[in-house]
């Protein structure tokens, strides 16, 4: 789990404005090794302002990982 300050280079997608370039993004995430060398793991990410901006929609994100570990 962490939190890390963002800048990303575009911030309006169509009708969707995130409101500026500087974001916050967090994260939390389980990851399971079920052998010496294969993973799979999830990631929920959530990305906002913080309230920057007058437009702070934010933007969620899950995600789910197949790994290789050397």
């Amino acid at each position: 789990m962490g939190i890390n300050p963002t800048i990303i280079s575009k911030h309006k997608f169509g009708d969707e404005n995130l409101g500026g370039p500087i974001q916050f993004t967090s994260h939390i995430g389980l990851n399971f090794i079920f052998t010496n060398h294969y993973s799979i793991g999830y990631r929920l990410q959530h990305m906002s302002n913080a309230v920057l901006y007058e437009s702070n929609p934010g933007l969620n994100l899950h995600m789910i990982e197949l790994g290789y570990r050397f």
